[in-house]
């Protein structure tokens, strides 16, 4: 469901679970530090959510070795970054991603990692690898749930830098068709208005 309107009560509820949780590379302190930078990254404060997700990231590196964290992260650093067009940071977050996804549970992550390098290739003018490595990530996605959801704004921002808005267009309907009657109206009205 979108945050919004309920700004006040997730604050009041993130500041007690922080002070609850320990800050400590554990289970519930790592959900609760991607819970929160998902919600500041939905309403678009970026720079706050870049932080929190660098300490998070930080905590992870602490901990026992975990794939499924660790690109979690990284998922998260990559639409960051891409939302603050750190477009040296992306490079670096997409290969780190890609890099680190050995473990089939994260399939859908690495798939996002390989199209948001094939971003990079073309934002760089290498078009004939972009198109190779956009490719590869878009194989991992036919096997995978709702994969195009997962990573809508890596195959929006691959589409648009070659000014291909139908392809643009249908990423945003498909995303509309798999959310619809989930709650999430900001983010339905958000994609209408990028659509235009």
């Amino acid at each position: 469901v979108d945050p919004f309107g309920y700004e006040q009560e997730l604050e009041r509820g993130f500041r007690l679970l922080d002070q609850q949780i320990p800050r400590e590379p554990v289970s519930d302190r790592f959900v609760l530090y991607f819970r929160r930078t998902e919600y500041l990254y939905v309403t678009q404060r970026w720079s706050e959510a870049l932080a929190l997700a660098l300490e998070f990231q930080g905590l992870v590196k602490q901990g026992e070795p975990s794939a499924w964290w660790t690109n979690w992260v990284l998922f998260l650093l990559c639409r960051i970054s891409n939302s603050l067009n750190q477009m040296d940071q992306l490079d670096l977050y997409s290969r780190q991603m890609i890099d680190d996804s050995g473990d089939p549970e994260v399939l859908r992550t690495h798939a996002t990692g390989l199209i948001w390098s094939a971003v990079i290739l073309r934002y760089q003018g290498c078009e004939q690898p972009a198109r190779q490595r956009f490719e590869e990530g878009t194989a991992f996605l036919q096997d995978l749930d709702a994969g195009s959801e997962t990573c809508s704004d890596a195959l929006v921002k691959f589409h648009g830098l070659a000014h291909d808005w139908q392809a643009a267009i249908q990423v945003y309907d498909t995303e509309l068709e798999s959310i619809a009657r989930k709650g999430m109206w900001h983010r339905e009205c958000m994609i209408h208005l990028e659509k235009c």
